[in-house]
């Protein structure tokens, strides 16, 4: 099967410009490598389009794809079964009306769903895009959560039969050396872009709220790139919370996974999350895990033990929820959950839609 994946951009620790460690990159990059062991996979991004065979070489292409004649001579020269989209924009709606037009069979993963609610700045443009995307004729589309399917479905019912929802998986393997560890000194991590959408700032409020007893006891750190030009680490040093907040910026993925090893929990602060890549990786390594109870992905989640939910999108509730699981971490210690899914078992369900989509399964 011959898969052209278009995205933004993929996690490529390769390139210096490759450290962009969100959840998307990432999934996207992990799920290419492993169709790539069984499929020709041509990867096009915002700079460049490879073929992902077993060793996933990267080959630079001109800028002549970025238009509606370039990508039909791309989907000319390369003739792919179907086209696989995980990113939404101009350019790429543009791509699936041309896909629809001329009958190509083409999939959309929705990583996120903004929809109407709560929308301002720039999620009001996603919302305005996703708009546009569900009024493709012809639009088939997998999405990461059970809450991402609930909404599209409440806003666009006739998407029922058009659309599955496909879970996020990572594969870790992870050590058993790290289980006996002493709890003098709790550590907190906080995974993600620094963002609005990711709350980070709130997170600090709640931090500053916490009693001094715990703060003695509590290290925070910050992990992910700075879209917030400096904020957060402004806000630490006006907030008095330099010894026990940290923000060391955006780490490449092979060496994440010491702060997970010596870390005891995982604070998710989010507004609105498809499904979280921190989250996911944080169950693997047995940490506690705060988190608010209404992200999308909540009722997927397989193994809820050492969770603590946030009610209330509020550095007060998170405060509660925060101190609560401090005290717990020393008698509990961590939960050695097995992932319910693997690598493999995501590609192999996209495998499945791509042919059906393929074979007029759907119609």
């Amino acid at each position: 099967m011959k898969i052209l994946m278009v995205t933004r951009y993929i996690y490529d620790a390769r390139r210096e410009d490759g450290m962009v460690g969100s959840g998307l990159a990432i999934i996207v990059s992990d799920l290419v490598k492993e169709l790539g062991n069984s499929h020709r996979v041509f990867l096009m991004t915002h700079d460049r389009i490879c073929e992902a065979f077993v060793n996933h070489n990267i080959k630079n292409i001109s800028e002549k794809y970025y238009s509606e004649e370039g990508f039909a001579l791309m989907i000319k020269k390369i003739s792919p079964d179907i086209v696989h989209f995980h990113y939404i924009d101009d350019y790429t709606i543009r791509m699936m009306e041309f896909c629809s037009k001329y009958k190509i069979p083409f999939l959309i993963t929705f990583h996120l769903y903004v929809g109407d609610t709560n929308i301002s700045g720039r999620e009001r443009k996603t919302s305005e895009m996703e708009k546009r995307v569900l009024s493709i004729p012809g639009l088939y589309a997998t999405c990461v959560s059970s809450g991402i399917k609930r909404k599209i479905i409440r806003d666009y019912p006739f998407m029922d039969n058009r659309i599955d929802v496909i879970l996020n998986a990572v594969n870790v393997k992870r050590s058993e050396t790290f289980q006996h560890k002493s709890y003098e000194t709790i550590i907190g991590l906080s995974v993600g872009t620094i963002c609005e959408r990711k709350n980070q700032i709130m997170l600090l409020e709640a931090v500053n709220k916490l009693p001094k007893e715990i703060c003695k006891r509590f290290k925070l750190i910050f992990i992910g790139r700075d879209r917030l030009q400096g904020q957060l680490s402004t806000k630490i040093g006006s907030m008095g919370l330099g010894d026990i907040c940290e923000y060391i910026g955006e780490v490449p993925r092979n060496e994440i996974v010491k702060y997970y090893e010596k870390s005891d929990m995982l604070i998710c602060s989010s507004e609105l999350e498809g499904f979280s890549l921190s989250v996911l990786e944080a169950m693997s390594y047995g940490l506690s895990i705060v988190i608010p109870s209404e992200l999308d992905f909540v009722d997927d989640l397989h193994d809820k033990e050492g969770m603590y939910f946030c009610d209330e999108m509020t550095p007060e509730c998170f405060a509660d929820r925060i101190s609560e699981c401090i005290e717990d971490i020393p008698n509990n210690g961590r939960y050695y959950r097995n992932n319910k899914k693997t690598l493999k078992d995501m590609a192999v369900s996209y495998e499945k839609k791509y042919h059906m989509l393929i074979n007029k399964e759907l119609e």
